[in-house]
């Protein structure tokens, strides 16, 4: 009884946890994320790192530039 109850527990942390999560992104939520201006924000980001990952790279190994 205490191993269900306290598994039961768990599972209702983890369905919170996920409620939590997606009002981020629910069009009910004044405040929610918007999912495109996000990931489009990631991708730039993302972008700017590989290239500043490679400078380093060929910076530190010039021998190896075609590499990636």
């Amino acid at each position: 009884m205490i191993a269900e109850k306290a598994n039961l527990i768990n599972d209702l942390g983890k369905i919170e946890q996920e409620i939590q999560l997606l009002w981020e992104y629910h069009p009910d939520n004044p405040e929610s994320v918007d999912v495109v201006e996000r990931f489009n924000k990631l991708q730039k980001e993302a972008a700017t790192l590989d290239a500043y990952i490679q400078t380093l790279w060929t910076i530190a190994y010039p021998q190896h530039q075609h590499i990636k």
